[in-house]
Formats: structure tokens, C-alpha cells, sequence
């Protein structure tokens, strides 16, 4: 997927491992998007239903690349739990804050989760802004892989979760500013 790309951006952001990549969400390729930019493991926290089709390029798509190469954790009962592991044993994680962005099924609401797994693993968010990953591949097409535009990824400036615990409304405003951070970067 690193010919789609044409751009990367702040890679020297990255810090060593563990951290979380938190991006925006455009299309179904964004996380082999982040997987090629990054040149590195990212486990994707990921809707479980992504992985209950029977048929089809969308399987393949999320068996061969979300889970095989990303490792998927599907979302649901223990998905932070098992986030909160992976980021302890040195991994990496990337979530969508906004969740599953297919128009269908769009929630425009934010997830706190990320919040909460960035400070119980006392690890940075890396935020990330991908550019035109749409134009590849939209969640209401399928994917047509002679569509060769241009794609940019931006890395930002980690942000380190809050040292005390979150009460209430905070975990909500932190996911915000993760989220302002991310579509400021260029």
C-alpha cells in the first residue's frame, strides 16, 4: 500500500514503542495506510463485525491485513483490557477515536476508550492525520486499486494522558483534544 502514499510527515514524532496512533478514519485502508507509513507492528483495536462476513474482498481484506498483519483486537467486553497488555509489552496500538466511519453506520461521537487506555498504560498518543485515503477506497465503494491518488499522513506531537485518573466529563474533553490536535496537523 506505500505506492498510494505520497507523502509522510512527522515521522520523527514517533517515539520508541509503546504508544498509540490516533487518526482520523476515511477509509478501510487507513490502517494499512499506518502500517506502511510507519514501517512498524500496529495491533487495531477494530469493530468486531468487520470480521463476521463470509465472503468477499472485505473478508480477505480484514483477515489478511487488520488482523494477520495489524492484529486486530475486535472491540467489545475486554477490548481495553487487552489494548492495556499489548501497550505494557512494548506494542502498539492505533485507534480510530471517531470508530467505524462507514456513512451507514456513522456514530458522530467520539470514543473515550483511547483516553482511558493511553492513561491506565501511562503511554503517549501519537495523533495522525491521513489525507485522501477516500479517493482510493470509500467505505460505500469497493476497492478499485488503479485508483492512484494522492495520499499524505501527518504525523503530530505526542500527548501524554492526564497522570490522575478521569472523573467524569474528562476523558471526553482529552479524546477532544486529541481529536483538535489531529485535524490541526497539515
Amino acid at each position: 500500500f506505500r505506492p498510494y502514499i505520497k507523502l509522510i510527515i512527522g515521522l520523527e514524532n514517533l517515539p520508541k514503542p509503546p504508544f498509540i496512533l490516533a487518526a482520523n478514519h476515511l477509509s478501510p485502508l487507513d490502517p494499512a495506510l499506518l502500517m506502511a507509513a510507519t514501517r512498524l507492528p500496529i495491533h487495531f483495536l477494530a469493530a468486531g463485525h468487520l470480521f463476521q462476513r463470509r465472503w468477499g474482498f472485505m473478508r480477505l481484506y480484514n483477515e489478511l491485513v487488520i488482523r494477520r498483519l495489524g492484529k486486530a483486537i475486535p472491540t467489545g467486553p475486554g477490548s481495553i483490557e487487552r489494548s492495556v497488555a499489548l501497550l505494557q509489552a512494548g506494542g502498539i496500538v492505533g485507534i480510530f477515536p471517531e470508530g467505524d466511519n462507514h456513512p451507514a453506520i456513522r456514530q458522530n461521537r467520539l470514543h473515550t476508550g483511547i483516553g482511558v487506555i493511553a492513561q491506565q498504560a501511562h503511554v503517549p498518543i501519537v495523533p495522525v492525520r491521513i489525507v485522501g485515503s477516500e479517493r482510493v477506497w470509500k467505505f460505500t465503494e469497493t476497492f478499485a486499486p488503479w485508483r492512484l491518488h494522492a495520499i499524505k499522513i501527518t504525523f503530530g506531537a505526542p500527548i501524554s494522558p492526564p497522570e490522575k485518573p478521569f472523573e467524569k466529563d474528562q476523558a471526553l474533553a482529552f479524546v477532544s483534544e486529541v481529536m483538535r490536535s489531529i485535524a490541526t496537523l497539515n
